[in-house]
């Protein structure tokens, strides 16, 4: 699948995934309060993969750090969990990278 077939295929929406958050278990995770907190940020595109979903978030820890990036999946209960590592991804393509990889193996 080409890069820009993939991005295409991130048709879930974010708000969506706030939905299942907010009356889930997360509740507080897409709070401006959190998000303030931890600076961050998050891609509009999800990709929906089974019963997951996968999104990006940006966080920085500081002016003095760059904006790192993690993969996230959103269970279908609202529980948000980490998929990769935390603020693993130093631009968010590489984080992309990841959630492609997922998309691949599971059309296999």
């Amino acid at each position: 699948m080409k890069q820009k077939e993939f991005l295409k295929s991130g048709q879930y929406l974010i708000s969506e995934v706030k939905t299942l958050a907010e009356n889930g278990h997360s509740k507080y995770w897409f709070t401006a309060d959190t998000m303030r907190f931890f600076n961050c940020r998050i891609s509009e595109l999800c990709w929906k993969i089974k019963d997951r979903i996968y999104f990006i978030s940006s966080e920085r820890q500081s002016e003095k750090y760059d904006r790192l990036y993690t993969v996230r999946v959103c269970l279908l209960d609202g529980n948000i969990e980490t998929y990769s590592k935390f603020q693993e991804y130093e631009n968010i393509n590489e984080a992309r990278k990841i959630i492609k990889g997922i998309l691949e193996d599971f059309e296999k």
